[in-house]
């Protein structure tokens, strides 16, 4: 979820890009959002994404996704899933969900902030074996204002991922490997190899 100040910001920045003298929602480009406004709302926001100026003067047609295929073959989960999103757990969805995970499998923990998750992330990679590989981002951008340059240092993507082989990888977007004509996506849950 995004802040109704992000969405104004990013149609701003666009619009100082794209048209002399900024005008025009998102600088003339068409705009796709996507969302669940049942989620979490954003974090220290002041206010929500329709609920900035921009979202008035955008003409948006509504789609309403209905049929879940990510849990389609699992209705159990789906229903799980269902109930947490209205915030109406049952009794026995409750107890599916508080037992203890089987010996020797690993599960992943949900926690508050970038911080945790950064810190859980380190040490579950630290107790594996083998060698360490590290990468570095290469981010290239050609000369803009330096609006642009400060949106891309505060991207929350690191600089720099480490990995062991085993250790697992969830994507944020979805990444095609020509070499192994398959497309990885955030749903998948592989071990890296």
């Amino acid at each position: 979820m995004l802040s109704g100040d992000f969405l104004d910001q990013a149609s701003d920045l666009l619009s100082f890009i794209r048209t002399p003298g900024g005008q025009g929602a998102f600088g003339g480009l068409q705009v796709v959002l996507c969302g669940d406004f049942m989620q979490l709302p954003p974090v220290q926001a002041t206010n929500l994404a329709f609920q900035a100026e921009v979202w008035q003067q955008l003409k948006f047609h509504h789609f309403s996704l209905c049929s879940n295929f990510r849990q389609a073959e699992d209705a159990e989960f789906k229903d799980l899933l269902r109930e947490l999103r209205l915030g109406r757990l049952s009794l026995e969805s409750f107890r599916s969900i508080s037992q203890e995970p089987l010996e020797g499998t690993s599960y992943p923990k949900i926690v508050s902030t970038n911080r945790e998750v950064e810190a859980v992330n380190c040490e579950r990679l630290e107790s594996l074996p083998g060698e360490e590989y590290v990468f570095h981002a290469q981010d290239e951008m050609e000369k803009h204002a330096p609006a642009v340059k400060a949106a891309m240092d505060n991207l929350i993507v690191p600089k720099e991922l480490r990995l062991k082989v085993g250790c697992v990888v969830m994507l944020l977007v979805n990444l095609r490997q020509p070499d192994r004509c398959k497309t990885l996506s955030p749903a998948a849950r592989d071990p890296w190899d």
